[in-house]
């Protein structure tokens, strides 16, 4: 999870758009606005954020992007690492929207699974619908993250003899 990561602007008629830079092999699979986010826990005054804007799944990572910048913290942005997600549940209130909730650990020095950093309290909140094609792309996303992430902690450490002769 970082805040402000790298956005590229984009032109279209009548208005610029703000849009997540891309990772090496990472592509935008879905944009949804309408998007209300809240997150906890976070190293400012107030600690939590809560805004309006647009929400991005690519294949590794969702990234919510405001409608204006905050002129309290300055977060315009912030993205949640698929790999980092854990306790993630879709709720389908009877009088309120679809939301997606859970915690996302720092992408950070300490953060991570085995870092000693605790997780953020997130929310998405989908105020104009759209959670139909959302909800299998996210799964599929964050189980092949999950399955990564599984993978790579299974990895045995490289001998310390290999490591101080490299």
């Amino acid at each position: 999870m970082a805040a402000n990561p790298d956005l590229s602007s984009v032109s279209q008629p009548g208005q610029a758009t703000q849009l997540p830079a891309l990772y090496e092999q990472e592509v935008i699979a879905l944009q949804r606005d309408g998007i209300d986010f809240s997150i906890n826990g976070l190293r400012h005054q107030s600690g939590k954020w809560s805004t309006r804007g647009i929400l991005y799944l690519t294949n590794l990572r969702l990234v919510f992007v405001a409608k204006q910048a905050d002129t309290v913290s300055g977060l315009v942005a912030f993205e949640l690492p698929l790999a980092y997600i854990r306790r993630d549940k879709f709720n389908q209130p009877i009088f309120a929207c679809n939301n997606l909730s859970g915690e996302c650990w720092p992408a950070a020095p300490g953060g991570g699974p085995q870092g000693s950093l605790p997780p953020h309290v997130f929310a998405l909140y989908f105020k104009e619908g759209g959670v139909g094609t959302f909800l299998p792309l996210y799964f599929r996303f964050i189980d092949i993250a999950r399955d990564n992430l599984h993978q790579v902690q299974q990895q045995p450490a490289a001998p310390q003899e290999l490591v101080a002769t490299a």
